[in-house]
């Protein structure tokens, strides 16, 4: 089975909805179709950060970005480090 995806248009008005109307997220759920997990999830999402709440696919917020750029560099270094430990070897026993 194929899981839903919502838009974040959907997902903040969702939550302002929920948040302007003090209704139960439970109620909110019924009323939406969405499981109460997910628009828990929205709504902490949206109270730590409204303006990045909901970046989308391949639209990363600052933090996931930085962690995305870091984790690439570490591989990178990772792998340079690699490439260095064999060419030691190599000359080492070239100098033998």
């Amino acid at each position: 089975m194929k899981r839903k995806t919502y838009n974040a248009e959907f997902k903040k008005g969702t939550v302002k909805f929920i948040n302007e109307n003090d209704i139960s997220i439970a109620d909110a759920a019924k009323k939406f179709g969405v499981g109460p997990t997910a628009l828990r999830r929205w709504c902490e999402k949206f109270e730590n950060d409204p303006r990045q709440a909901f970046p989308g696919q391949g639209n990363l917020n600052t933090t996931e970005e930085k962690l995305r750029q870091l984790t690439e560099e570490n591989k990178r270094l990772r792998q340079e480090c690699e490439i260095l430990k064999k060419a030691t070897v190599y000359f080492a026993k070239e100098m033998n």
